[in-house]
């Protein structure tokens, strides 16, 4: 998947989104016009947190690998679960999908985010899928 045909799903959920305006204000405004038209459009790299702020706005769930993820944290917990189910290490990953060990490590650990590039190469790597309704 291209970070294109990952904003692409984000655009098509957000034009069916029915939310609550009073829910959504404490995320959306944590994000800029900018950045909005960025996760909509991938036409840059852009963080995850920024994504999870937008999918709380809108009251989207993404799904990794069969897994409900509505926060960064839900992200770190299946990808670390992904990776441990398929038995392969930090290192193992960082090799496969380009991403470095460290950046793993401390994102899964907690310590950091990811771009969506490296989120996008590392699900590459585990043969996983995301969805986001």
């Amino acid at each position: 998947m291209t970070r294109q045909e990952f904003s692409q799903m984000l655009a098509i959920a957000s034009e069916n989104a029915i939310v609550k305006i009073n829910d959504c204000l404490p995320h959306i405004f944590k994000l800029s016009k900018h950045k909005i038209d960025v996760l909509l459009t991938g036409s840059e790299s852009f963080n995850m947190t920024d994504c999870f702020h937008f999918i709380q706005a809108c009251d989207f769930t993404m799904e990794f690998e069969w897994e409900y993820c509505t926060e960064l944290s839900d992200l770190r917990a299946a990808i670390k679960k992904t990776r441990q189910d398929y038995k392969m290490s930090r290192r193992d990953l960082s090799i496969k999908s380009g991403v470095h060990t460290n950046v793993i490590s401390a994102f899964e650990d907690g310590s950091c985010t990811l771009k969506i590039d490296s989120l996008l190469r590392i699900t590459d790597a585990l043969n996983a899928t995301i969805t986001i309704e």
